[in-house]
C-alpha cells in the first residue's frame, strides 16, 4: 500500500522507494491527498517492469486546487507503463464532493474486481462481502437513525471533545482578550492570554502552535434549533442510536445500537461545540436534503447542485452559505435532529502560533488573533465571522477554552 500526505515538513515512505522493489508485489493501493506537488521523481522507470502486478488507484484531494489528485494519477500512469495491470480504473475523492461516500463505491468495486482477479470466493460469498460496505455505512436514511432521552450523565466539554477527536483535550481559563487596534481601524486584532492551571501537557517551545476548540454563534445555534422537525427539548441529554441488522438461524433481527460519534449531550450542546454549522454543506449533504424537501421546485433545486460540480461551486463561491442560510434558501426542508447530528461535520480546532514566552509569562498561553469577517456575494450578502476569532472576542475573563498544544517536529534544527 502506499500513503502520502500533503502536510508540509512530513516525511513520506515514497522517499528512496523504488519500482524495482514493487515485482513481488501481487495487489498494489494507491491513496494519495497530495495535489499541490507532482512527486514521481522516485518512481523512474527501470529495467525490470511489473508484468505480475496488479493494482488499482484511489487519489484524495480537493477541486478547490489545482492539479486535483495529480499525484495519484501520476503512480496510475507509471505503473501501466511499467506493465502493470490495472484493475479498476482510478477513483477520485473530493474533499468538496463526498469524499466518503466515491471511495465506499470505488472500495466495493476494487473488491470484487480483485476477488475475480484471484479466483478468490464464490458470487455469494463476494456478495455478502460487499454487502458488509453498507451495513457498517453510517450515512443517512429514513429510520436509520433516532434520538433517545439519556439517563448517563453528559461528561464535561473537555472530556466530551477528547472522547470525540480521539486526543487529549485540556482547559484553559481566559485571563484576557485585548484589542490591539483601535475600534476605527480596518482590521480588528486580539490578545488573548490564557491561564493553563499548572497543566503541564500545555508546556510549549517556540514553533508550537495552540489549538482551540471553538463555540458557534448562539445566535446560529438558536435560530437552527426553531428550524429542526420533531426535535426533542434542546437542553435535555440524548444519545443517539443507530438501527443495524444482523443474520441468525431465525431470521434478519433488527435491533437499536448506541451510535458511537457522540457521547451524550444535549441537542444545543451538540449544535454549539460539536458540530460545523458554518462550512457551506458538501454536494452529498445536498443530496440527503432534497429528500427532505417537501416542494418539488426545492427539492429539484438541490438535487441539481447535487450533481452538477459547476452549479455546485458556483452557488458555493457566491454564497458561501452555512446550514442556517441554507435552510432559510430551501424553506421547505423538514430536517430531524438525528439527521443533523449523524451528517454534519464535526467542528474542528483553530490552530494560533504562540506569541509568549514561557520564561516571561509561566502558566500563560499568549495567542494572537485577527478578528476575521467578512459578506458574501460579493460583500452585498451577510455578514460572516470566523467561528474560532468571533468566539475569544466574545468571552468574558475565566471562560473555560478547551485547548491543546501542538507541537513542531523540525527535521532539521540548528543547535546552539
Amino acid at each position: 500500500m502506499f500513503c502520502d500526505c500533503s502536510e508540509k515538513g512530513k516525511r513520506t515512505p515514497y522517499n528512496g522507494l523504488k519500482i524495482s522493489s514493487l515485482k513481488n508485489e501481487k495487489h498494489l493501493l494507491g491513496l494519495n491527498n497530495c495535489e499541490e506537488e507532482k512527486r514521481d521523481d522516485n518512481l523512474r522507470p527501470e529495467s525490470e517492469h511489473l508484468r505480475n502486478t496488479r493494482y488499482s488507484v484511489f487519489g484524495l484531494g480537493s477541486r478547490a486546487y489545482p492539479n486535483f489528485c495529480a499525484f495519484a494519477h501520476s503512480l496510475d500512469t507509471i505503473l501501466h507503463a511499467l506493465s502493470a495491470e490495472r484493475l479498476l480504473k482510478m477513483g477520485e475523492g473530493d474533499e468538496l464532493c463526498g469524499q466518503k461516500e466515491s471511495f465506499k463505491i470505488w472500495a466495493q468495486d476494487i473488491f470484487k474486481a480483485a476477488c475475480g482477479a484471484f479466483c478468490v470466493g464464490d458470487e455469494m460469498t463476494i456478495r455478502d462481502a460487499v454487502g458488509a460496505f453498507s451495513q457498517t455505512d453510517l450515512t443517512w436514511s429514513p429510520g436509520k437513525f433516532r434520538l433517545t432521552p439519556s439517563e448517563e450523565i453528559s461528561p464535561d466539554i473537555c472530556e466530551g471533545l477528547s472522547k470525540l477527536h480521539g486526543k487529549s483535550v485540556f482547559s484553559c481559563r481566559l485571563i484576557e482578550s485585548k484589542q490591539l487596534q483601535s475600534l476605527e481601524s480596518s482590521r480588528q486584532t486580539l490578545l488573548v492570554r490564557l491561564d493553563t492551571q499548572g497543566a503541564s501537557e500545555l508546556l510549549y517551545t517556540p514553533g508550537d502552535h495552540l489549538a482551540v476548540f471553538p463555540e458557534n454563534s448562539p445566535f446560529l445555534v438558536d435560530k437552527i434549533l426553531a428550524c429542526l422537525h420533531n426535535a426533542p427539548p434542546v437542553d435535555q441529554d440524548v444519545k443517539i442510536e443507530m438501527q443495524s441488522e444482523r443474520t441468525t438461524p431465525l431470521g434478519n433481527i433488527k435491533t437499536w445500537e448506541k451510535f458511537p460519534r457522540f457521547p451524550i449531550c444535549t441537542l444545543r450542546t451538540a449544535l454549539c461545540r460539536y458540530l460545523d454549522i458554518t462550512t457551506p454543506p458538501t454536494q452529498s449533504f445536498l443530496k440527503i436534503l432534497a429528500t427532505q424537501a417537501t416542494k418539488a421546485s426545492e427539492r429539484e433545486a438541490l438535487e441539481n447542485l447535487a450533481n452538477d460540480i459547476k452549479e455546485y461551486q458556483d452557488w458555493r463561491h457566491d454564497k458561501c452559505p452555512n446550514l442556517l442560510e441554507v435552510m432559510e434558501e430551501f424553506s421547505s426542508l423538514m430536517i430531524s435532529a438525528a439527521l443533523i447530528l449523524t451528517q454534519l461535520p464535526l467542528l474542528q480546532q483553530r490552530y494560533y502560533s504562540i506569541s509568549s514566552s514561557p520564561s516571561v509569562y509561566p502558566g500563560e498561553i499568549h495567542a494572537t488573533v485577527a478578528l476575521v469577517k467578512h459578506r458574501t456575494q460579493g460583500g452585498t450578502g451577510p455578514l460572516h465571522e470566523g467561528v474560532g476569532s468571533s468566539w475569544l472576542s466574545r468571552i468574558a475573563p475565566g471562560t473555560i477554552v478547551p485547548c491543546f498544544v501542538r507541537t513542531y517536529v523540525c527535521y532539521f534544527c540548528l543547535k546552539m
